[in-house]
Order: C-alpha cells, then structure tokens, then sequence
C-alpha cells in the first residue's frame, strides 16, 4: 500500500518541479539528481512540460508538416490495409493528429494512443476533442508506466514513434520488442540516429542521455527492417531517421481489446473502469482515459 508520506513527497516534488520549471532548468537533469528510475523522471518531467506542445504548434507547423510528409508516405508505402494504429509515447497528440489526418481519407481505423504522461494526454484530447468527434475518429487513449503495452501479441496493425523513444536510453531494446510483440504488420519509429551526427550533435545527444545504437540492435535481433534517411528534422540538433521494421504475420491474430498488462488475461470493461477477473485489479478511466498504472496515486498537476 502506498503510504502518506510517499504521496505527500509527490505532491511536494511538483510543487518544486513547477519553480524549477518556470525558472527553465531542465527538469530531467534536475530529477537525476534525485535519483529516481528513469521512467519516472521522464513522466514527471513530462507532466510539468504539459501543453507546452500545443502551445508551439503554430511555431513548427512549417517544419512538422515537411517532417510528417516523408513519414506518411513511408508508412503507408510500407503498410498497406492499415485498420489499426498505436502511436506509443503520443504525448499531447499534437503530431498523431497529422498521421491520422493523413490516414481518414482513406477509411476508418482504430486509433490508439499511449504516454506515461496523463496530463499530456489528458490536454491534448481535450484540445483535439471537437476535431475527434466531427470527423468521427475512432480513437482510444491509455497511459501505461512499466512499458508494458495493455494489448495482445499481434494485436494492432501498426505501432509509431515521434521521438519517444529518445530520452529511454537504458530502456530502449525492451521498448522496441514491446512494440515489435503487440504489432501486427510492425513499426514505423522517427527516432534519432546518433550515427549520422557531427561531433557537435553527439555531444548533445549524450549530455541529455538520448537513445543511440538503434540499427546495431535491429540488426543482432535479425529484425526485417530498412532505414529511411530523411533532409528535414523537428530538431536540427537532433538528427533523426524512420525506422521501418516488418514483421511476418501471425497466422493466430486476436482480438484487438485491452487485456491486463501484467497478466496478459482478459479485462471487463465496467462504467468508470476495466476490470480484471484474475486479479480482481480495477484500472480507471478518467475522462475517457484509461490508466493502466502502478501508481496507487493519480496526480494532474496542471488541470487546463
């Protein structure tokens, strides 16, 4: 059981994280001097960045839209018949929006979304709402924090990445073959390419501990995969490539449904929650959110 004090030193720690925040430190440098796991830091580091996405959306729309252009043309040359797609890391939905923009012209598709973050996720489905329920997008969102996807092996057609990858360095071979193991077809992921940058560029990427090896991994994996070099990048100081990773399909293809991310049993969805019969483990819905958390305490530290 989670215990007072450890939700009294959470609430605390936004509460300095905020001043930190404002005052522009960096707020993942600033909690390893903590030393919590990494997940953890990246959540709460992302909690406090919550909306700054949306707010810069106009400031990279002219470069977003170049980036998401080669993206969308890659993915769907590469996956054909798309009818579902998780883009994992989503954040505020800001650039899922141009995927998925690109993708309802041709039929309908079930979108997924996932961060660690239920305050990026929470601002960006709420800022997305009336473009979601116009143009009648099937999509549902979640929030996992121990990398372990809530959804069937060979479940969903398509897993994507826009740079959520980057900031797991220790974690990232176990985030790839969680992605690769709920994927269908396989993965579309823009992720940085440390290889292709100049000494200036590595030296940045290893200050802030962004993933590097990723084609050294898909090849000791024997993964089927390609990589596309791409001219443009959201950041110039972080060059990125599409990593393009096929999967032959299973013949056994399940039932595309939430299932217990530990268990991997079935869940039943209840009014406010999904529930599963072989734990007995509640996992709330919040605002159209579901939370499959290890955290007995939920906390939105920025409510609009």
């Amino acid at each position: 059981m989670i215990k007072d004090k450890d939700i009294l030193e959470i609430s605390k720690l936004y509460k300095t994280l905020k001043v930190a925040y404002k005052k522009k430190l960096n707020i993942q440098k600033f909690l390893n001097k903590k030393k919590l796991i990494s997940q953890k830091v990246i959540q709460l580091s992302y909690d406090l960045q919550s909306g700054s996405y949306i707010k810069k959306l106009s400031k990279y729309k002219k470069i977003d839209k170049k980036v998401f252009n080669i993206f969308n043309k890659t993915l769907t040359n590469n996956f054909k018949n798309i009818n579902s797609i998780l883009d994992f890391g989503s954040g505020e939905l800001t650039r899922f929006m141009y995927v998925i923009d690109h993708l309802k012209r041709k039929k309908k598709i079930k979108y997924f979304a996932c961060d660690l973050s239920l305050n990026r996720l929470f601002l960006g489905k709420n800022f997305y709402k009336k473009k979601i329920l116009k143009n009648k997008i099937n999509l549902e969102v979640f929030t996992i924090d121990n990398l372990r996807i809530p959804l069937p092996d060979n479940s969903i057609d398509v897993v994507i990445t826009c740079h959520a990858i980057e900031p797991n360095q220790k974690n990232m071979k176990n985030i790839i073959k969680e992605l690769y193991r709920v994927s269908k077809m396989g993965l579309c992921l823009m992720e940085p390419h440390y290889e292709l940058g100049n000494i200036y560029q590595k030296k940045r990427m290893d200050y802030y501990k962004y993933v590097k090896g990723i084609p050294v991994f898909l090849k000791k994996e024997k993964y089927n995969y390609k990589i596309i070099k791409k001219d443009f990048h959201i950041n110039p100081n972080n060059p990125s490539s599409i990593f393009v990773i096929k999967k032959n399909q299973s013949k056994k293809i399940p039932k595309l449904k939430f299932i217990d991310p530990i268990s991997r049993k079935n869940l039943r969805k209840l009014k406010n929650f999904y529930y599963s019969d072989d734990s007995s483990r509640l996992y709330p819905v919040f605002d159209g959110i579901s939370i499959f958390s290890n955290n007995s305490g939920i906390f939105l530290p920025k409510s609009e």
